[in-house]
């Protein structure tokens, strides 16, 4: 028990640091559909003319690029234009600040890379540090039995949570 107890205390302190920017990436990935973290950029590129819509969405890197006008030389699509005579395009892009743009690629690791292996390890000391702390406190003391309501009652929470989600 006490071996489980140092254990919980040092693997947290070690965790302070990743369990923060966690929360923070989470917290913004939750606001992900709106522009409340991003700021605009203004892009402009020499494309190969004569793009067709897939290719300009494609080399873009717009998954929902929808033509709202066409003319014989430009396509017009929500934030911008494309000239096909020419190859040029111009529009308008929202991204995060690279800080923040750094933590949320962070929080979205993919797997394969080296990454992977310690978001992986956090993923594990995560669910150690949730299961260990059952042996905080003595099992028949008042302390513990208020521990398994709180523990029971987020469990519910978190069923709940996830059947209306």
């Amino acid at each position: 028990m006490k071996t489980i107890r140092i254990l919980h205390r040092y693997i947290g302190f070690f965790l302070v640091g990743i369990m923060f920017i966690y929360a923070l990436s989470g917290i913004v990935l939750t606001f992900r559909n709106s522009d409340i973290f991003r700021i605009q950029k203004h892009v402009e590129l020499n494309l190969q003319p004569n793009l067709n819509v897939d290719q300009l969405a494609q080399t873009l890197r717009l998954r929902h690029l929808n033509i709202e006008k066409e003319t014989e030389e430009t396509l017009f699509f929500k934030a911008g234009q494309y000239n096909k005579a020419s190859g040029v395009v111009f529009y308008e892009k929202s991204e995060y600040p690279t800080i923040i743009s750094k933590l949320v690629n962070l929080h979205k690791t993919p797997s394969g890379g080296i990454v992977s292996w310690f978001t992986t390890f956090f993923g594990i000391a995560l669910m150690f540090l949730a299961v260990s702390s059952f042996w905080m406190f003595k099992p028949k003391t008042k302390m513990f039995k208020k521990a398994i309501l709180v523990a029971t009652a987020g469990i519910i929470f978190t069923i709940i949570l996830v059947i209306f989600s």
